[in-house]
Parts: structure tokens; sequence; C-alpha cells
């Protein structure tokens, strides 16, 4: 008779990682890494990255709980938003849920890691050479104003650079800078997107900055979600706070935490300022 494999405990991340032990092995290619995500999508990663990179590279996963709340509140054919896209594995899930009919806008600052985004929406035929397609890439820090910005980064962190400001300096391991492009959405869309259906963001601390540079765009967009980063302290250093939870409660929205396991639980909003760092869902209605 033969005998069975062991059973892994069962977790949420063993559950929604079909591919985990079938994944085609990662490939380094000097500049990149070739590998592949739990739903058997083609992404290329930074090889002396230590937070995003090692994870994607174990498990083809990275921020599932993150993952499941962007894909069960996107349909066939809805325009969406990646705001930090980063080298797009969010990005990936997204333009699998829209389908052909859908349109993803992603934005990065980082020119490394816009050059492997690009990479990874070609290869999995998202985007054609020219950058045409499902997925279109913008190159540039999504703030509150447009013109030129200071972005810094840590040697081997390639998903925590943020943009500087005169109150926020690069501290600790941040020696890297580079000028970069600011952009807001209002101006990036205003002419390509007549409403958004859902919104992610992961800037490290700019969100607030962000969504004051979306406010015709969340206003001409009813049924918009916000999926986002929600990190107190790396936000008052940018923005108020608790004028930015009022602006968004005058503008209909509810707030929930998403959990480890990807459900929500719902918040009071003016618990949000005080909240530990997480990610929020936030919806004029239950997403």
């Amino acid at each position: 008779m033969r005998r069975r494999r062991a059973i892994e405990p069962n977790s949420f991340l063993t559950r929604i990682l079909p591919w985990r032990r079938r994944r085609p092995a990662p490939v380094f290619l000097g500049d990149k890494v070739f590998a592949a995500t739990h739903r058997g999508k083609i992404i290329y990663l930074p090889p002396t990255d230590l937070d995003l990179t090692p994870r994607i590279l174990r498990d083809g996963v990275w921020e599932p709980h993150v993952e499941r709340v962007i894909r069960k509140n996107l349909r066939r054919g809805d325009i969406a938003i990646d705001a930090g896209a980063n080298v797009g594995y969010h990005t990936l899930a997204m333009a699998e849920a829209v389908g052909k009919e859908g349109h993803i806008h992603a934005f990065e600052a980082n020119p490394d890691l816009t050059a492997l985004l690009a990479a990874t929406m070609y290869a999995n035929g998202f985007s054609d050479w020219h950058g045409a397609g499902r997925v279109t890439i913008h190159h540039g820090a999504v703030m509150d104003r447009s013109g030129v910005v200071t972005m810094a980064s840590a040697p081997g962190h390639f998903a925590s650079g943020f943009v500087m400001s005169d109150s926020v300096g690069p501290g600790g391991d941040y020696s890297q800078r580079i000028n970069v492009r600011a952009v807001t959405l209002d101006d990036a869309l205003a002419d390509r997107v007549a409403k958004v259906d859902l919104i992610r963001m992961d800037i490290e601390g700019s969100e607030p900055l962000a969504l004051q540079g979306a406010r015709a765009l969340i206003a001409r967009s009813p049924e918009v979600r916000i999926v986002m980063e929600w990190f107190v302290d790396m936000m008052r250093a940018r923005a108020d706070v608790e004028a930015t939870v009022g602006w968004l409660v005058g503008q209909g929205f509810r707030f929930w935490v998403i959990r480890p396991n990807g459900r929500l639980k719902a918040i009071e909003p003016a618990s949000a300022p005080s909240l530990p760092p997480c990610d929020l869902f936030l919806s004029r209605r239950r997403g």
C-alpha cells in the first residue's frame, strides 16, 4: 500500500497555494529573477531584495489577505488603479480579475521596479512591447500635486522606498536618493478614465496626499472601493490623518480593517487614527 504524503497544517496560506508544490523553479537572470506566483503567473523580481523576493520565491505569494480582498472586489470589465505597484504582484491579480474587457493603471516611482513591472506585464500578455494592453504603466510617484520629488530607499528593501519632504528625512539606512516625477491621479487619468471601480494604494505614508490628488476621480466614481496600507506614523508626518478620515467620511466611505485571513472587520472611522499598522478597505457600501 502506498503511504500517503504528510498533510501540512491547515492554514489560510496553505489553502490558497495550489501551485506551492509544483511551481516552476526560479531562475537567476543576472539583473532579475524569473519566478512564478501561486497562480502560475510569471513575475520578475529584484535579486537583492530582502522583503518581497524571498517570500515569492518560497511561496509564490505576497500579502495574501490583500490579494483576497482585491480579487473579491473586482469583476470583469472593471477599471482599477494600482498605486505603488512595485514589481506588479497585485497588478497581476487585478489584471487577471478584470479580464480583457477591463483595464489597470499601474503607478510606480522607482525606475528599477518600473522596469521589472513592465517586463512582468509583457511576459504575461497584459501589455505589448510598446506598453499598450490591459495594463498601462505610469512612471511617477502618486501625490497631491504634480512636479518633482525626491525618493529615498534602503539597499535590499525595495518595498519601502518613500517620498521625502521637509518634515520627512531619509533616516536609518535609507541612503539612496533619486528625483522622480510626481503625478496626481486626477491629472494622469482625466482624459482616460470616466470612473474607477477600485484603487489600491501602498505608497509608504503618502496615501492621504494621493487621495487628495484624486478628489475629482473619487467624486465621479460612486462605486469605487479603496484598499490601502494604513500606517499612521508615516502618514502623520505628511498629512493631517484626522482631516483625511473626516474627508473620506464626508465622501460617504465606511471603514474595515483587513484581517490576516482576508476577512473584513468593520470599524468606526474615528478609531482609524489610532490603529496600528494594517491594511484598510473603504467603500460606500459593503464590498
